[in-house]
């Protein structure tokens, strides 16, 4: 019933692509674990075929509780297909899962939300603010993104099904840390290429093509809105990244829908 080996590359493509769907049953009960024992199920299938009531036992261990970082949910997955293709005890698949996922959850937040995410976007930003076309921004942004958010997928779902039991192991091998502090730093250089084209323009020139009419941005009140920029990002720090990407997303899209009507 259980063999020694993983599971096959069929298989592992099928949990790949599941992943993709692991928050589509999010609730507040078991969070992610309905999208885990779906994206887990190919796994279970090839593992326990034959065995009707094994397969739905692993399901319903599977089902419970869990919550990790989306992209890095693949991890455990791996991790956890081959436990259960070695036949390994549930206390040590649901351990695993437990500590697995609360690990992964900081780590993919600092690599994904903390790096990914506001390196790809500041680069599409800069691109619109340089005089690209705002197709070749979004663009941009989507190749950037996804490139980065695939890999970790592909990646996260290899250190699990090769790490198993020792998890944690394979994960530090990968070097996630490593990538999270060249993101940030790859962040802080496309923020500042960003600030750099907004203020190589100047404030009459971009008040000019965003808004049709320098008489509508004076000066002074680019001036003020620089200053209170800085103020609320050193009062409130991270905690108002959300609102401020709100704000630059809206505006954005403001200014592209005013060019078009203009």
């Amino acid at each position: 019933m259980h063999g020694g080996d993983t599971v096959s590359r069929a298989t592992r493509l099928s949990m790949l692509l599941r992943s993709f769907l692991i928050q589509g049953s999010w609730n507040h009960r078991t969070m992610l674990g309905t999208g885990f024992a779906f994206a887990i199920l190919p796994a279970l299938r090839e593992i326990f075929r034959g065995d009707r009531r094994g397969l739905r036992r692993a399901v319903a261990r599977h089902a419970g509780r869990f919550n990790t970082h989306p992209f890095l949910a693949t991890a455990t997955l791996g991790a956890a297909a081959r436990l259960e293709s070695e036949g390994e005890d549930t206390d040590v698949s649901l351990r695993l899962m437990d500590a697995g996922g609360a690990a992964l959850g900081g780590v993919g937040d600092a690599l994904v939300w903390g790096g990914l995410l506001p390196t790809s976007s500041a680069l599409a930003v800069a691109i619109w603010f340089a005089g690209g076309d705002a197709a070749v921004a979004l663009i941009g942004f989507l190749v950037v993104f996804n490139a980065g958010h695939l890999s970790l997928r592909v990646r996260s779902l290899a250190a699990g099904l090769e790490g198993g039991r020792l998890l944690a192991r394979e994960v530090a091998d990968a070097g996630f840390a490593a990538w999270t502090g060249r993101l940030r730093n790859a962040a802080a250089l496309a923020t500042g290429i960003l600030i750099g084209v907004i203020l190589g323009r100047g404030p009459d020139r971009l008040a000019e093509e965003i808004f049709a009419g320098p008489a509508l941005t004076p000066r002074w009140l680019f001036v003020v809105g620089i200053f209170a920029a800085v103020a609320v990002g050193t009062l409130a720090g991270r905690s108002a990244w959300r609102v401020a990407a709100a704000v630059v997303a809206l505006g954005i899209a403001a200014a592209s829908a005013w060019g078009m009507v203009s």
